[in-house]
């Protein structure tokens, strides 16, 4: 009698080209199926790291402005400077944040970490930028001298302290600030705005933005400043504008 030793080989079951091909394709389809799975599942997990890191920021600001009377920090990262102020709110939160402030998103990229930028010479130092109309030095704009003061600004919880900074160096040296100027976006709108802030970092066309009131929110950039087309300087129409104190909403 002749025996198969290839059935044998095989528990049995001697496996045809078809065969192998099909278990191939059942593999590769499960593969092809699992790994954006795994892709968005650890995209979102950077997200949520990312807004706890913005919420430890925005409750280290409180912090902050309970021991010096209601005031907020300052900036001392000029965009496009060579040196850095130890003045910056980079600094100044620390001995507020108990240990918890952690500076880089997870999901930030910028080669600026390890070459240093064009515009300042400077590496990265952070993710995240604080709104220059809070930071006590725009007293060039209306009612913003009082801004800097927690206790007067009319909206904390619909006035947004800190965003994400925009990686790119080549829209006025934000990669190395430490702050945003939305008093410049009323030119060129969301724009103008994605110049300096990183308005799409995560999953969605989202990022994180902290609050005065210490909370943070994931938000798109259309629902935190977004200007009515049919405004006219100066009587300007906020659909949504997180930025200005006077007309956070």
């Amino acid at each position: 009698m002749r025996c198969d030793t290839s059935a044998r080989r095989h528990g049995g079951h001697a496996f045809s080209l078809i065969e192998l091909l099909v278990v191939i394709s059942i593999i590769a389809l499960l593969v092809g199926i699992l790994v954006p799975t795994l892709a968005s599942a650890r995209e979102s997990a950077r997200t949520v790291f990312c807004l706890n890191n913005m919420r430890q920021l925005a409750l280290a600001t409180t912090n902050y402005a309970n021991a010096y009377e209601g005031h907020l920090p300052t900036v001392g990262f000029s965009h496009g400077s060579s040196t850095y102020s130890t003045q910056a709110w980079f600094f100044l939160l620390e001995p507020y944040s108990d240990g918890k402030l952690h500076y880089r998103c997870p999901s930030d990229k910028s080669v600026y970490w390890d070459t240093p930028a064009p515009s300042s010479g400077l590496l990265r130092r952070l993710s995240y930028a604080t709104n220059y109309l809070v930071s006590g030095q725009a007293a060039a704009y209306p009612s913003s001298e009082g801004w800097n003061r927690l206790d007067r600004s009319p909206r904390p919880t619909r006035t947004v302290y800190a965003v994400e900074l925009t990686p790119r160096d080549d829209t006025g040296g934000f990669a190395t600030a430490d702050h945003v100027h939305p008093e410049t976006w009323l030119v060129g709108g969301i724009d103008k705005m994605a110049e300096q802030v990183e308005i799409d970092r995560h999953q969605g066309g989202v990022s994180n933005y902290a609050y005065l009131d210490g909370h943070a929110e994931t938000e798109k950039a259309e629902d935190t400043y977004l200007l009515d087309p049919a405004s006219t300087f100066p009587n300007l129409i906020w659909t949504n504008n997180h930025f200005w104190p006077d007309v956070a909403r």
